[in-house]
């Protein structure tokens, strides 16, 4: 099977490993990235959305003329475990619009839908 066509969860929040990364009971987002104008969506989550986003646009070739990912959606949660626990729930209700990794294709009205019931998902949870 084509990499990158099967379903990912992403990162799961960790606090160890060699790397330096905030403690996970820190405030984190979830976040929505829009290629363009399009009806394609990359969900995730980050400390930093801004900078996850250009990290995301350094592989696409700006030399082209291409569309690149914008931030669209966020939400602050009050943990790593929250945010990647959203954006888990986002994609599960997306699932039959999923094309690979954390990645969904539909319009703005179903992601927005799903952000929203999500959200309350989660926070009825905690």
């Amino acid at each position: 099977m084509n990499d990158a066509l099967r379903n990912t969860t992403g990162p799961r929040p960790s606090s160890g490993g060699y790397e330096v990364n905030p403690p996970s009971d820190t405030k984190a987002l979830t976040y929505g990235l829009r290629f363009g104008k399009r009806d394609v969506w990359k969900i995730g989550w980050s400390t930093d959305v801004d900078a996850r986003c250009a990290d995301i646009n350094q592989h696409i070739p700006v030399e082209l003329g291409l569309e690149k990912w914008g931030v669209v959606l966020t939400q602050s949660m009050e943990t790593h475990d929250a945010a990647y626990d959203m954006e888990q729930r986002v994609l599960e209700l997306l699932a039959s619009k999923r094309k690979g990794f954390e990645r969904v294709h539909c319009t703005r009205e179903e992601v927005e839908s799903a952000w929203q019931r999500a959200f309350v998902d989660i926070i009825r949870r905690i």
